[in-house]
């Protein structure tokens, strides 16, 4: 169910993104940058694609919120790298197989990707982003970034609460 409401909520950002240039319901476009070692980080694409495809079913059967709507989901393998994430995403930019992006989940190659989206007005959602940056300033560059993880804020204030 939270994958499906992740999904719905990137899907309307997406089609926001998609209308601006075709009106009639063009093929929205999920990129996610995640990275691939499994043993290594939670949110490696292999854990992580099988949910987001599971969760466009939902949203796109009949019955569902963007019944009729196409969702293509592409992935590539971050490696939480910051030049690797970066040429991942300026090539789905290029190709135009990017209208919300799925990660990076690490903050080293989250931060340089976000900066970018900025001046795109492209959405970023992520487990990642954890860093203090995020939240200070998520005015300048960040805004467009959706944390759906903890946080060192969150993580602080849970301390502070229980201390």
């Amino acid at each position: 169910m939270a994958s499906t409401l992740l999904i719905l909520a990137a899907a309307v950002l997406a089609s926001a993104q998609a209308a601006k240039k075709d009106p009639k319901g063009s093929t929205i476009h999920f990129a996610a940058l995640l990275p691939g070692n499994v043993n290594r980080f939670p949110f490696a694409f292999q854990k992580v694609l099988p949910a987001l495809e599971l969760a466009v079913a939902n949203v796109t059967a009949v019955g569902g919120p963007l019944h009729g709507r196409e969702i293509q989901v592409h992935h590539s393998n971050s490696e939480c790298s910051t030049a690797i994430a970066m040429n991942h995403m300026f090539n789905f930019y290029i190709k135009k197989q990017a209208h919300v992006f799925f990660g990076p989940c690490c903050d080293y190659a989250g931060a340089p990707v976000a900066r970018q989206l900025h001046y795109w007005k492209l959405p970023m959602l992520t487990p990642g982003a954890i860093a203090l940056d995020f939240a200070e300033k998520k005015e300048n560059f960040f805004d467009l970034v959706t944390r759906v993880g903890s946080s060192v804020n969150s993580l602080l204030e849970l301390l502070l609460a229980v201390s």
